[in-house]
């Protein structure tokens, strides 16, 4: 992405930008009392839990788009990349918790069983991969499901819901 390699993990604020041997600093969310989150800082509940993203074209722009995890509120939001002047920038912050609400109503998950890990573009679809986590929930529940392109777009750019009707092709591993 933007020539190189873009990479997040999930207790930090910050992306890595690799281009050959450099490695730039991309901000994902404003600093919110801190930007590393972990148990011993007392400031994991609030990490934003980013566990997959996809490359998809943003109003014609290419974009990549870190989503969390879902599993609670603070981590229902996604961060949508573009490039300016040839580097990754945070453009917007979204509440993705329709997308959220919807994938526990149709995976049949309680609050905080859902566990989203991975998500892919897969033609004209992004295809979420969920997790079960036999160790916080009873339900554990590993599955996949798509979202239209264009439909994840709206919801990204224009706070438009994701409902239940938008997720298809549901399977369960």
């Amino acid at each position: 992405f933007a020539g190189g390699w873009l990479v997040a993990e999930d207790d930090s604020n910050f992306a890595a930008h690799l281009v050959g041997e450099r490695v730039v600093p991309v901000r994902l969310f404003a600093r919110e009392g801190a930007d590393t989150f972990s148990e011993r800082a007392g400031t994991k509940a609030r990490k934003p839990d980013i566990e997959c993203a996809a490359v998809m074209a943003i109003d014609g722009a290419p974009a990549a788009v870190f989503f969390g995890s879902g599993s609670t509120a603070a981590r229902t939001r996604a961060v949508v990349i573009g490039i300016d002047a040839g580097a990754p920038v945070a453009v917007r912050i979204a509440d993705v918790s329709s997308l959220c609400d919807s994938a526990r109503a149709v995976l049949g998950l309680s609050p905080g069983a859902l566990n989203l890990e991975g998500a892919c573009r897969v033609g004209s679809v992004v295809r979420f991969f969920q997790r079960g986590n036999a160790g916080a929930t009873s339900e554990c529940v590993n599955a996949s499901f798509d979202v239209r392109a264009d439909a994840l777009q709206q919801a990204l750019v224009r706070d438009a819901l994701i409902e239940p009707a938008h997720i298809a092709n549901v399977r369960r591993y």
